[in-house]
């Protein structure tokens, strides 16, 4: 028996038993990732540390995991989110570029995670520490790790602005949620915030298929029935009727309303743009108004000032 142990291979054992390990996490890691999604703190956290054992013993790959950190990044209790910057952090400093990969499968469970965290009530993609203290944009710190490539953050940017495409048929409650991040992600130097301004950005975009408002509520207008015969009526001729008789209106509303709450939640998503991109403009004129202010009571200060970055709008981390 002492001859059979001595020709045991310490390292084979190992790596038999990591594989099996591993063969094992990889048929249940997907049920566990999903069990996350859950309003019971007991339920989130047992599920984030056995995602954190994984990746510390390198059981999987970590690219499948960077979503639910992402979103896990987003939770209301510190030590989870915290926890999950970390994990994020690491991976961002070993494997550069995955996280990109995945941002936008993660923003999207983070929806979903504060959908369950929030209730009922309207889902809002920003958080605030104390009263008096500027909003954070819940998925920030996802930002400040692809800050530093400015293809990938203008890539996040971007695939952003996509969801408020109509062809993406996305949910009035989704687009809002990301006009709050957008709203509130720490941009740092003024060229981020003016990329996501940029007026091109939203007529490529938005406006790609429908080049103004006025095109989506002449379709809307379209989708009305005339309450006599049946039959749609020119859209014209409805903006000269009384648009004022609520039961003139209701009674022009096919049965099947689809199309129309289509194209009513498209023209939602165009003011949510035209807000996000008025309220950008307004804090760079703050940031600016700032900057002259300093300058004016520090003149001395003045060429060391115009060095330094513009200032973040915002922390990189979310604040809780």
């Amino acid at each position: 028996m002492v001859k059979a142990f001595k020709e045991e291979n310490l390292k084979e054992m190992g790596d038999v038993s990591s594989g099996i390990a591993s063969t094992v996490i990889q048929l249940y890691l997907k049920e566990i990732m999903q069990s996350y999604l859950h309003h019971n703190l007991q339920v989130r956290q047992p599920a984030l540390r056995v995602i954190q054992l994984v990746l510390q013993q390198g059981l999987v790959h970590p690219v499948q995991i960077v979503p639910y950190l992402i979103c896990m990044s987003t939770d209301c209790e510190k030590l989870v989110s915290h926890s999950a910057d970390k994990q994020l952090l690491d991976i961002e400093k070993k494997y550069p570029g995955f996280i990109h990969t995945k941002s936008s499968f993660g923003i999207r469970l983070s929806y979903q995670l504060q959908k369950i965290l929030q209730g009922d009530g309207i889902v809002r993609g920003f958080r605030v520490k104390e009263q008096g203290e500027y909003p954070s944009a819940l998925n920030g710190y996802l930002y400040s790790i692809l800050r530093s490539s400015r293809q990938q953050r203008r890539a996040l940017i971007l695939n952003i602005l996509k969801q408020f495409d109509e062809q993406a048929r996305t949910t009035l409650s989704y687009m809002l949620y990301l006009a709050d991040n957008m709203a509130y992600l720490p941009y740092q130097v003024q060229d981020e915030p003016l990329f996501t301004r940029s007026p091109h950005r939203y007529h490529d975009l938005s406006f790609r298929n429908k080049p103004a408002s006025g095109l989506i509520m002449a379709d809307g207008q379209n989708k009305i029935l005339d309450s006599e015969n049946g039959e749609t009526i020119n859209a014209v001729s409805a903006l000269d009727e009384d648009d004022d008789d609520e039961e003139l209106l209701a009674s022009r509303v096919p049965e099947d309303a689809s199309q129309l709450q289509a194209c009513i939640t498209a023209a939602q998503g165009c003011l949510l743009l035209l807000m996000l991109k008025q309220h950008i403009k307004r804090r760079l004129r703050a940031q600016r108004w700032f900057k002259q202010l300093m300058l004016q009571l520090d003149p001395e200060d003045a060429d060391e000032r115009r060095e330094r970055p513009q200032g973040a709008y915002g922390t990189g981390n979310c604040q809780h």
